[in-house]
């Protein structure tokens, strides 16, 4: 591809849309649930995965995923992107409960930086069926994640690309 052409082509890009992707499954876990949603990445500790894809024809989006796994450093390092966080989700692992354990520490830090800065959604990696005690802990947990308004944070178990489609939605209607 002609390199100016190519470059050419991002004057026609209408909006960027940054989601920080906090995973609290390991990295392996991670890297399989975003290769199966189209995102060809490897996920390793104590790094920030910087990954672009392009959404839409017509008025094309380009959307930047951040993505880190729970790490000490990495809950330090999280400053550094500050500005390009808008949207987060927070991945887990309904079958793991340590790996929602992990995403409260990472919502613990988000709301550490700024209070309410942040359009935040808590997502299930798989939408394999759960036992009962599996669902009354998930409940549970997640009913600790709650905003500066002591309302809960949106909690969803649908797949990756509706969830980005969310927050590209939710970018439009701020235009």
């Amino acid at each position: 591809m002609n390199i100016w052409r190519y470059i050419g082509s991002f004057r026609s890009i209408k909006m960027d849309v940054h989601i920080v992707v906090l995973s609290g499954m390991n990295g392996e876990d991670t890297s399989v649930y975003l290769k199966k949603h189209g995102w060809d990445t490897n996920v390793l500790n104590n790094e920030i995965i910087k990954c672009r894809r392009m959404f839409g024809k017509a008025n094309p989006i380009r959307v930047t995923i951040w993505v880190m796994l729970n790490s000490p450093m990495l809950q330090t390092l999280i400053e550094s992107i500050e500005i390009h966080i808008k949207y987060v989700i927070l991945l887990y692992n309904p079958h793991n409960m340590i790996s929602l354990m992990r995403c409260r520490g990472w919502y613990d830090r988000i709301k550490e930086m700024k209070k309410n800065m942040y359009a935040i959604l808590l997502s299930s990696g798989l939408n394999n069926s759960l036992t009962r005690k599996q669902n009354t802990l998930t409940n549970n947990i997640s009913s600790t994640f709650l905003d500066s308004d002591e309302h809960g944070i949106p909690h969803y178990a649908v797949n990756f690309s509706k969830a980005i489609r969310l927050f590209v939605e939710t970018e439009f209607q701020n235009l």
